[in-house]
Formats: C-alpha cells, sequence, structure tokens
C-alpha cells in the first residue's frame, strides 16, 4: 500500500463505501421481504412468470392460460428464473426489484465516484437507496424498479459517453441499460432518454451528438426489444 493510499479516510475507500451501500440496501429492501403474500397487481407479475415455467414459453407470456401482452417479457422472464433458483414464493418473487434496486445503488456509486470522487459516490449511492420511491417499488414484485435500473444505466452511460467523453465500456452500459427498460416496460422511458440526449447536445454545444458511442448503443438496444416484438407477434 502507498503511503498516499494508506492516509485516505476510512469511509472514501472504495470497498467501505460498497460494503456500507449493500448493508443500507440490505437493510431497507431485503429485510422481511417475503412477509406477506403477494398482493394488489403483485399477481399480474408472478403469474405469468408461474406458467413460463410450465408451458417453457418465454416469448408469449400467458396468465391463466390466455396471452397476456400488456407488457414486455422482461420481468415475468426476470420473475420465472428467480422462480428456478430460489421457489415460488412471494420473497423469489419480489427479490427482483430488490436486486434492481441494490444495483442501482451501486451504480450510482461508481459513476457519482467517477465523477464527483468518493465524497460524491458515498451521498449519490446512499441518496439513491433511501429515495422513498424506491422504498415502496424496491420491495413489489413490480415492474419499476427493473424498468428504473435499466433507465439508469442507458441514462449514465449516455453522459458518460457524451460529457465525460468515457470509453466504449460505457456504451456497452447504455446497451445493456437500453436493453433491461425496453423489455423491462416498452417505450416508456424514452422521453427521459431523449431529454438526457438533448442536455449531452447542450452541454457540449451539440459536438458529440454525431458520436457512435452515442447512437449505436440506443439503437442496438431497441433492435433487440424490436427483434423481440417480432418474435412473439410470429
Amino acid at each position: 500500500m502507498t503511503p498516499t493510499a494508506s492516509r485516505k479516510p476510512l469511509w472514501s475507500r472504495a470497498w467501505f463505501q460498497i460494503a456500507a451501500v449493500l448493508l443500507a440496501c440490505a437493510i431497507v429492501y431485503w429485510f422481511r421481504l417475503g412477509t406477506g403474500g403477494l398482493h394488489s397487481t403483485e399477481g399480474h407479475r408472478a403469474i405469468p412468470a408461474y406458467e413460463i415455467l410450465e408451458s417453457g414459453d418465454w416469448l408469449v407470456t400467458t396468465m391463466f392460460g390466455q396471452p397476456y401482452l400488456r407488457k414486455p417479457p422482461g420481468m415475468p422472464c426476470a420473475f420465472a428464473i428467480s422462480t428456478l433458483i430460489f421457489g415460488e414464493s412471494a420473497w423469489s418473487a419480489r427479490a427482483v426489484s430488490a436486486l434492481a434496486a441494490t444495483l442501482m445503488a451501486l451504480v450510482a456509486l461508481r459513476f457519482a465516484r467517477l465523477w464527483f470522487g468518493p465524497a460524491g459516490g458515498l451521498a449519490a449511492a446512499l441518496t439513491c437507496a433511501l429515495t422513498p420511491w424506491l422504498l415502496e417499488s424496491g420491495r413489489a414484485a413490480e415492474i419499476e424498479a427493473l424498468n428504473t435500473l435499466g433507465t439508469m444505466l442507458a441514462a449514465y452511460g449516455l453522459i458518460h459517453v457524451g460529457v465525460a467523453r468515457g470509453s466504449w465500456r460505457a456504451a456497452t452500459v447504455t446497451l445493456l441499460g437500453v436493453v433491461i427498460l425496453t423489455l423491462a416496460k416498452g417505450p416508456a422511458s424514452v422521453p427521459l432518454l431523449i431529454g438526457v440526449l438533448a442536455a449531452i447536445g447542450i452541454t457540449t454545444r451539440w459536438r458529440t451528438l454525431a458520436s457512435p458511442k452515442l447512437s449505436a448503443p440506443v439503437i442496438l438496444g431497441f433492435a433487440v426489444f424490436g427483434a423481440v416484438a417480432v418474435a412473439i407477434a410470429l
């Protein structure tokens, strides 16, 4: 360990911040996650997942044997994977959202550390973990947490590429985010992505918008969504 590294405050070290964020998420999202049965519209997300496992069809989701195409298949597929791993329970259904909320806090930590340093990273991550809206969606078998994770990845990747001159690795983060958000909730987050691109254009005087690292992941991500939609239609 270098002398400079040894003088870093404990709270500013990456491993300590990751541990602090994971502890906060464990308390907020994972503690007593399975208490009570599924309620409200949680069954609309869980039942298609259980029928995926019964039918083996991971594209055309059904509810009580009838096609249920109001939402893309991303969330039912995620629920089905969780059920395969942990069994059929309220905990396994809600674990998808709890994991998405936990990953959001870690994503906020990573990017905010790059942009604002250790203090900004920890503040951003804990703020994300403790945001009141996420307290509910991160503990429910619903679509919102997974869609928000995808939206965050796409937006942060675009910002890092467009403003911070990030690499193709950041563009890959954008691609992953677009795929997640479209398969979770379709084009619901498109207005936000348009706003992010407009903000990047204004900030950089429109110089970076022509970069393939900005356009390629967005186009490819929606192409994946389009391919899935076509496969379902056929």
